[in-house]
Formats: structure tokens, sequence, C-alpha cells
């Protein structure tokens, strides 16, 4: 064996297997494909809704989702990378990762609740408060799609990310007829809430009666331990992150009102594009 072969034997070993290469692209494009058709419904459901629905009412409907934007980056926990992680170490046939991430999160929604649920206090406005808590109790059923990191971490995001194109693209046509119907802001908050649980039920459902996906399996505490342990520089970088973004709506609205907020919002949105 000459020294190039030699050479060349480990380079080749480190070189991705075709099909390897093809799962990778595809699972890319629909991971990116779901953020797309989320992104896109977003913004132009805000517009549209900015133009029908009254500056008080728009404002509320914006503060209550800004607040649950915080909440759901906060519960992830710092475990969606991570969480990948630790389900590529247990193999095709583990899950004990995936209860673990679940059950954190949902500690974390409890206590996110709780503290943005106060904090909408701060509005001293009734329609405001009781707008957010709804609109809250969405991170309840948004942190039960953690199976969505298990098919993740092995390549199958195609089926969670059909899962939520469908969702997104039955609720436009759910927003279109309430738009047409009856243009209220607690109807688009019980879209909003209905669409989160939908998808992430839907997700857990999937998962649970996938022939392809082991049972979900008990975690002990000593991994729930080391996970939020290891997770909790990442948690702490989201919520900073969150804080530095949403800071100034929380403190907009009990000095200025929910119309503010609307102008503070558009301006918010307006001016990345200008940069």
């Amino acid at each position: 064996m000459t020294p190039e072969t030699t050479a060349a034997s480990p380079a080749e070993s480190n070189r991705l297997d075709p099909d390897d290469s093809r799962s990778i692209r595809q699972n890319s494009i629909w991971n990116a494909l779901q953020q797309v058709s989320n992104l896109a419904s977003g913004s132009v459901f805000a517009i549209v809704l900015a133009w029908i629905l009254p500056l008080r009412d728009y404002g509320v409907y914006s503060y209550a989702l800004a607040l649950c934007t915080v909440g759901f980056a906060v519960t992830t926990a710092g475990l969606n990378g991570l969480g990948i992680k630790y389900i590529v170490a247990e193999g095709m046939r583990g899950t004990r990762s995936v209860a673990a991430i679940l059950l954190i999160r949902e500690m974390f929604c409890v206590v996110t609740y709780l503290v943005l649920g106060a904090i909408s206090f701060t509005s001293q406005d009734k329609l405001t408060t009781v707008a957010s808590l709804v609109a809250l109790s969405s991170l309840f059923v948004r942190a039960l799609d953690a199976p969505e990191l298990w098919y993740m971490a092995h390549m199958r995001s195609r089926r969670t990310a059909m899962i939520r194109v469908i969702t997104v693209t039955l609720m436009v046509v759910v927003r279109i007829v309430g738009i047409l119907v009856l243009p209220n802001v607690w109807l688009f908050i019980g879209i909003f809430v209905d669409e989160t649980a939908v998808a992430s039920l839907w997700i857990l459902w999937r998962f649970w009666f996938d022939p392809d996906a082991p049972a979900m399996s008990r975690p002990s505490r000593t991994e729930i331990v080391s996970m939020l342990r290891d997770s909790s520089p990442l948690a702490l970088s989201a919520i900073a992150d969150q804080a530095n973004q949403r800071a100034a709506i929380v403190i907009i609205q009990p000095m200025m009102g929910s119309v503010s907020v609307v102008f503070f919002d558009t301006r918010c949105q307006i001016a990345p594009a200008k940069a």
C-alpha cells in the first residue's frame, strides 16, 4: 500500500454516503418549507388584520402574541439542538430523551405562564390581560411537539413538516372565513391557540401511533437533571434575547396604551427591511 493510498483512505471514510447526503438535503428542504409557510401566513395575516380591526383591538392582539413569542422561545428550555444531540446518542429505539424534553418543557411552561401572565397585568387593561392569558394557554400545547425533535434527529422531518404545512393552510382558510364573517379580536386569538394545539397534538399523535417510532419510555430523574444542567446556558440566552426584543412593548403598553403598541410593532417590522 502506497503512502498516497494510506493518506487518501481517511479522507474517503469521512465522506458522506450519497444516501445520507440526500436525506440531509430532503430534511433541510422540509424544515425550510414549514418555516417559510409559517412566516408567510403570519406576515400576510398580520397586514390584513391591521386593516380590518380597530387599532385598539389590533394592539391587544399584537401585545398578546408578543408575549406568546417570548413564551415559545423560553419554553424550548434550550433543548432544540441539544435535544437532537441526546436523541441521536440514544439511537433509533431510544425515547427517554423525548420524554425528558417533554417534561422539562411543560415545567418551563408553568413558570413562563405565571411570569408572563403576571406581566400582562401591568397593562392595567382588562381586555389586554384576559386576551394575553388566553393566548398564553397555547404554551402548554406547544410544548407537546417534543417528538418533532425525534423525527429531525433521524432525518424524517417530512412527516412533521407536512403536518405543520397542512395545519397552516387550513387555518389560513379559517382566518379568511373569519375576516369575512366575524372580524373579532377574540376569534383570531382563538384561531391562534387552536392552530398551535392542532399542530402539536397532531405531531404527538403521529409519533404515538407511528409504527416506525419506538414507544415513549420514562426518563430517570438523573437524566432530567443532567439535561437541565446542560441546557441552562442556552435557556438563559433565549430569555435574554427575547427580553431584548420585546421589553419595549411590555413597557409601552401600560404607559401609552394598545394603540401605541400597533405603531411600535409596525415600525419594528419596517426597520429591518430598510436596513
